[in-house]
């Protein structure tokens, strides 16, 4: 399919970015799947042709725009883990602003990390709370970081977006980004593995930052929140 024909396709205009060109193939998909059903022969078949014409479109246009050089802003999340010494659980919380288009959250990945989405969440903010088993407080931290990339290196890989993602935890900021594991820190290499295997099969752009706590920093401060209310509802 040519470009033009794409364009017209999908209704983009020549200017279009790769995240409106993901949010185009997935509104418009979305639209057609809606329509299905399964005792319309005839109409399934040409919801089955529709849906080939849009990938089809998709692809030859995900080959335009990778070859632009154009820079995308990065998708930024921030994380947040809580810990009681006594409780068996260990809770965190990713927060994340203005996710660039609609896409469904991965149900493995959220059964995996018992995560769930917070009433609070909206188009605007993104809220999911985890559970997992408390080792540590360090442990619980960086779970929170390989969750929430986890979940979202499907987005970024269509979006073609570098991630950073920002957490209190110095320690957890040096074993999951620094370059050599730092001192003493062994016991959490098979999280680093972890965390690095997710990266390099979904040939992903992350950098993790250390943002400091409790200094009025929003999402800081909301994902330190919601981290304490899912450990105190568990």
């Amino acid at each position: 399919m040519d470009k033009i024909t794409a364009q017209e396709t999908l209704g983009l205009n020549n200017s279009f970015s790769m995240i409106e060109l993901a949010q185009s193939y997935n509104m418009i998909t979305k639209n057609v799947v809606d329509q299905f059903n399964i005792d319309d022969d005839a109409l399934m078949q040409s919801l089955a042709n529709q849906l080939y014409e849009f990938s089809d479109a998709f692809l030859a246009l995900q080959s335009e725009t990778e070859n632009h050089d154009t820079e995308q802003q990065p998708l930024i999340i921030f994380t947040d883990a809580s810990v009681q010494r006594k409780k068996k659980h260990a809770a965190f919380a990713i927060v994340i602003k203005n996710i660039p288009f609609s896409f469904d959250l991965p149900l493995d990945i959220l059964k995996k990390y018992n995560i769930r989405i917070d009433p609070e969440s909206s188009d605007e903010l993104c809220i999911l709370t985890g559970e997992i088993l408390n080792q540590n407080v360090d442990a619980a931290e960086i779970m929170a970081i390989i969750a929430s990339v986890d979940v979202f290196c499907y987005l970024i890989r269509i979006s073609k977006q570098k991630l950073v993602v920002y957490t209190d935890s110095l320690n957890a900021k040096k074993i999951l980004g620094n370059k050599r594991m730092p001192p003493r820190s062994k016991t959490y290499s098979l999280l680093r593995n972890n965390f690095l295997e997710i990266i390099d099969s979904n040939k992903l752009d992350v950098t993790i930052k250390k943002v400091a706590a409790h200094t009025g920093i929003k999402l800081n401060e909301i994902s330190d929140k919601h981290a304490k209310i899912r450990l105190r509802d568990s």
